[in-house]
């Protein structure tokens, strides 16, 4: 008995021996893969980040400087904007280029400096860059990666974005640890969403009267399919939206959201840069809300640079460019006086227009002159005699009054005069 209980000891000791190696064996495997994938994460992690500093990196060369402007590729198409001749996977890659001496009278040839896409070079070097640029048609070189997909357009497969890939070699100069790509969207030429109507939340005559001044914001609801109303579009509480995703909180469906992946943002913003010049734009306002007193000097100066247009400037017609012709170009001093017509509460007299000051007077808005025949009966003698009405209407289109009470009006005809009052 002692020895068959020794012989079960035994191999129930081996049979615990056998289930302690496999679960090691299977606890060593399954740490060895997480182990692999860990690595691979961090691997792909770490050319995820070299990708996204290589995009900025590029974006800030290429893009970075004021005398740049950007658009996307299907702006080449022959056939225009979103021209369907345009490489699907390339038609909304965002191209580079440099407006430093960019001629308005040949607009082909302005300089191209390169995509803001992985795997594409320049054309030449950023001092040397040439008026060339890759054609919108041709195919992406392979190999190549999908870096937007079904899953932020839905059906629209039209619209996928893909990217050359790029190797990247280890310290050795032969081995590829890995590849990276990326692509830069030009948010510029997309629709802001989250830009409420100032109005919306205002109802003031004045608040009202600045829609139609200028644009306060992208009327989304007008894009085709885009099932946005208008309540939605001027809902205050998108302005808070960060991702797209979150629109869907206030109604947007999602196929909208997909549908004009490329049209549709909430992160557009820009600076009043000079893009010819470089620096910022000049605030005119200040010009003409001080005091004459202290923007006197200023306007000396403006008057005194030859690069700022004064009461004349020089133009050639483009279908005539033997000769030029001088347009006639308001002073800053005449702007001024007639920005600063908003603040005259009182009337003033009717003034002709100088170069420094805003004439005021009425305009002519129709007149009449009727030929009424009568006759006139003095016995023994009847005359025949024509009488002459004349009616004039005048216009102020000023938002002043003009308080001059009578102007004379002439009226002259192969050497015949009439005067009016």
């Amino acid at each position: 008995m002692q020895a068959g209980f020794a012989l079960v000891l035994v191999l129930t000791l081996m049979a615990l021996m056998v289930v302690l190696l496999l679960s090691l064996a299977k606890f060593l495997q399954t740490e060895g893969r997480s182990s692999a994938t860990r690595a691979d994460l961090a691997e792909a992690r770490a050319m995820a980040m070299v990708g996204l500093q290589k995009a900025v990196g590029e974006l800030q060369t290429l893009a970075g400087p004021d005398q740049r402007v950007t658009a996307t590729a299907d702006i080449l198409s022959p056939t225009g904007v979103g021209g369907a001749d345009a490489d699907p996977a390339k038609r909304h890659w965002t191209g580079v280029w440099r407006t430093t001496n960019y001629n308005p009278a040949a607009p082909d040839t302005r300089e191209f400096l390169g995509w803001l896409v992985s795997g594409t070079d320049r054309p030449t070097a950023l001092g040397n860059a040439t008026s060339a640029y890759p054609a919108p048609t041709t195919e992406v070189p392979e190999p190549t990666i999908e870096l937007v997909g079904l899953g932020s357009l839905g059906a629209n497969a039209t619209q996928t974005i893909r990217a050359p890939l790029v190797p990247v070699i280890d310290a050795d100069g032969t081995t590829k640890i890995g590849e990276y790509a990326f692509w830069v969207a030009d948010e510029g030429v997309k629709a802001k969403f989250n830009l409420p109507r100032p109005s919306a939340s205002d109802p003031s005559p004045l608040r009202a009267r600045y829609d139609f001044m200028t644009g306060q914001r992208d009327a989304v609801e007008a894009f085709s399919a885009s099932a946005v109303s208008e309540a939605q579009s001027t809902d205050p509480t998108a302005a808070q939206a960060t991702i797209r995703e979150q629109l869907r909180l206030i109604g947007v469906p999602e196929a909208t959201l997909q549908t004009h992946f490329h049209d549709l943002t909430l992160h557009s913003t820009g600076i009043l840069s000079d893009t010819k010049n470089g620096g910022l734009k000049r605030d005119l306002t200040w010009l003409f809300e001080n005091s004459d007193g202290a923007v006197a000097s200023t306007l000396a100066s403006l008057d005194a640079n030859p690069s700022v247009p004064g009461s004349q400037i020089s133009a050639e017609w483009p279908s005539d460019t033997t000769r030029a012709h001088w347009a006639p170009s308001p002073t800053w001093e005449l702007l001024r006086s007639f920005y600063r017509l908003k603040d005259v509460s009182q009337p003033v007299p009717a003034r002709k227009q100088t170069a420094t000051e805003q004439g005021i007077m009425p305009v002519v808005a129709s007149w009449r002159l009727s030929f009424l025949p009568g006759i006139r009966n003095v016995p023994p003698n009847v005359f025949f005699r024509v009488n002459l009405d004349m009616q004039l209407v005048l216009w102020n289109p000023y938002n002043v009054s003009i308080s001059t009470p009578a102007y004379d009006v002439e009226y002259a005809s192969q050497g015949f005069r009439m005067f009016f009052r």
